[in-house]
């Protein structure tokens, strides 16, 4: 799939302009559980990030994260950080024993 880099130290990362839904999923024990770079887009649904050893999830650089019904942490450095100028939407999402979101640089929430 265009965009989407497996293997990597992420659990997913998505670059470009890929768009990328991810439903009922773990992201447990990566460097990130996911990155989105570029002008990627990428959907959370209903999904759990945790014990990942940075970020739960890095949103970079023009890229778009939306978050619906799902957990972060325990477990990560970071719940979600927002670099250059990422866009997120987060709606009944919890974090847990992680710091919540970070903004760095231009990111708005």
């Amino acid at each position: 799939m265009p965009g989407l880099l497996l293997p990597c130290e992420a659990g997913v990362s998505v670059r470009d302009r890929a768009r990328v839904s991810l439903i009922g999923c773990e992201l447990v024990d990566n460097a990130r559980g996911v990155e989105a770079f570029d002008r990627s887009r990428v959907t959370l649904i209903g999904c759990e990030v945790w014990s990942n050893r940075h970020e739960g999830i890095l949103v970079h650089d023009g890229a778009y994260l939306e978050a619906i019904s799902s957990r972060v942490g325990p477990g990560n450095e970071t719940g979600v950080l927002l670099r250059g100028s990422a866009r997120i939407f987060l709606h009944d999402c919890t974090f847990r024993d992680s710091p919540g979101v970070w903004l760095w640089g231009k990111g708005r929430r």
